[in-house]
């Protein structure tokens, strides 16, 4: 059964009944937006990025706020992920990549809305490939409202409830910040484990039956 905002916005009544909708509302995206960042609830997005040879950089769209994963195609059915790393990684151990040759990109990193490859292509996409495509997290210019719901994975919605309630707290009830900064920690935990499937979906559990040996 889906999670409702409606339903969030009265659990957290029934601790606070002084928290108004529309303060609740603009709490609740901005923690929805900082959980959906961070945690795989929402199917992914696929982008295709055209390559230029020579090229390291592509610029990404605005939308794009998460990348989880990055493939080189250099043919249909061809899939070879490439390995997230970051500039300054790069800086560190690499210090010379910005100079590689161009050859088959092997690494991907994301910085300032561009999205770059190391080495930098050494084939333009021509009749389809090759191409990179990326699997990544794409934001709504729409706000959730008191009607919708959160993401479907979302099993409960006590990770988005408790982090609203902390930050409320933070506000104007301090002396119960650290109970709910707690809770908050606790469930958004759960989210991640559930998420990745460590984290058994109320199936009925199933006791192994152990033969008896005889002596």
């Amino acid at each position: 059964m889906a999670v409702t905002v409606t339903n969030l916005y009265t659990a957290a009544q029934t601790h606070f009944p002084d928290i108004p909708q529309a303060v609740f509302l603009s709490l609740l995206n901005d923690v929805h937006q900082e959980i959906i960042e961070n945690v795989r609830l929402t199917p992914d997005v696929s982008l295709t990025v055209s390559l230029t040879a020579g090229q390291q950089e592509y610029a990404l769209p605005d939308t794009v706020l998460r990348i989880w994963e990055a493939a080189y195609m250099s043919e249909a059915g061809d899939y070879q992920k490439l390995e997230q790393t970051n500039v300054d990684w790069l800086d560190y151990n690499a210090p010379t990549w910005r100079n590689y040759p161009p050859s088959t990109p092997y690494r991907v990193y994301d910085r300032g809305g561009n999205i770059g490859f190391v080495p930098a292509p050494d084939t333009s996409t021509s009749g389809g490939y090759p191409i990179v495509t990326l699997y990544c997290y794409q934001t709504s210019d729409t706000p959730l409202g008191i009607e919708d719901s959160l993401p479907a994975m979302a099993r409960t919605g006590n990770a988005w409830l408790y982090r609203v309630l902390e930050r409320w707290c933070d506000m104007y009830h301090q002396e119960q910040s650290q109970l709910f900064a707690g809770l908050s920690a606790r469930e958004y935990e759960r989210l991640i484990s559930y998420s990745y499937g460590r984290m058994s979906r109320d199936k009925a559990a199933v006791q192994m039956r152990i033969p008896r040996i005889r002596y």
